[in-house]
């Protein structure tokens, strides 16, 4: 199994993916370790991109990112924070998601190594188109079941009712 970690200097976990300095790829059966450069890092630099404070990067992140790690063969992603559709992406690639608390590399690594089968892929469906968090019919959003944009079921929401 194939573990990667957006990583800065390669012991701690980086908090973004779109501006980490590369990404730690961790086979958990040989000990291979391996350093993939991040390619935003080197876009960000060249076009000028800074990180927003309002949350958005303006990179694309999702497919360039889920696409190089698809590539190196990885199995699960471990992060700290990420988007939601960023995860989709890797989700896409058959890529499982991990968040974990643990800023440490070696410590989110034993975690993920000890839980092993028990990590299993996320449904997010894309949330708001599809399946999960749906629109609804009415003025409010609906918190969709399964139906998601259009349908948005549930929690009082949904159709214009309260």
């Amino acid at each position: 199994m194939k573990v990667a970690f957006p990583t800065n200097e390669g012991e701690k976990i980086a908090r973004h993916a779109s501006f980490c300095n590369s990404f730690l790829i961790i086979d958990t059966k040989t000990g291979e370790r391996e350093m993939v450069d991040n390619p935003l890092k080197t876009e960000a630099a060249t076009t000028g991109v800074e990180k927003d404070k309002s949350g958005g990067r303006h990179l694309g992140s999702g497919p360039i990112i889920s696409a190089l790690l698809a590539d190196a063969g990885v199995d699960i992603y471990a992060y700290l924070e990420a988007e939601v559709n960023f995860l989709v992406h890797l989700q896409r690639e058959g890529i499982d998601v991990y968040e974990t608390q643990e800023k440490v590399i070696e410590t989110a690594l034993e975690t993920i190594e000890a839980k092993g089968n028990e990590i299993q892929k996320s449904r997010f469906f894309g949330l708001g188109r599809g399946r999960g968090m749906g629109r609804g019919f009415g003025r409010r959003s609906g918190k969709g079941r399964d139906f998601g944009r259009g349908f948005g079921r549930g929690m009082g929401r949904g159709f214009g009712n309260r």
